[in-house]
């Protein structure tokens, strides 16, 4: 039987399925890649969150780095950077306070793509996301 007011649900469920669609290709387009520096140790990169991307997204790194990320959150919401390891195991997980900077500290181990992003409902979807690629020795 068809309601006469199924019009906004109709949308709502379009808008889901276009959000859905859409996150597993990324809608956040990787940037021009930023390199940590040659050789393993440990390295700083500078990083900017607002709704609903952080810049820069696509960072290189040798095997063995230790990042320190000083995330300055220029938006008016509170964020989230979130960071799993090339198996997905969350290695980092921490709140980004609106208009504050925090500092996180990561060791990269082994070769692989860490992928980060903000794991506020359907932020990540939206395109706040993005990798650390780990080269080998």
């Amino acid at each position: 039987m068809y309601k006469k007011n199924a019009g906004p649900l109709m949308a709502f469920f379009i808008f889901l399925a276009v959000i859905f669609l859409v996150a597993p290709g990324g809608c956040a387009h990787l940037q021009k890649p930023v390199s940590t520096g040659p050789g393993a140790g440990r390295k700083v990169v500078m990083m900017t969150a607002k709704s609903y991307k952080f810049t820069p997204n696509n960072i290189r790194a040798a095997e063995g780095d230790v990042i320190v990320f000083s995330i300055k959150n220029i938006s008016s919401v509170t964020h989230d950077f979130t960071l799993k390891d090339p198996e997905g195991r969350k290695i980092a997980d921490r709140d980004l306070p609106a208009g504050k900077t925090t500092v996180i500290k990561a060791a990269f181990p082994e070769a692989g793509i860490y992928e980060f992003y903000c794991d506020i409902d359907f932020h990540a979807a939206l395109g706040m996301k993005g990798r650390v690629v780990v080269g080998g020795k």
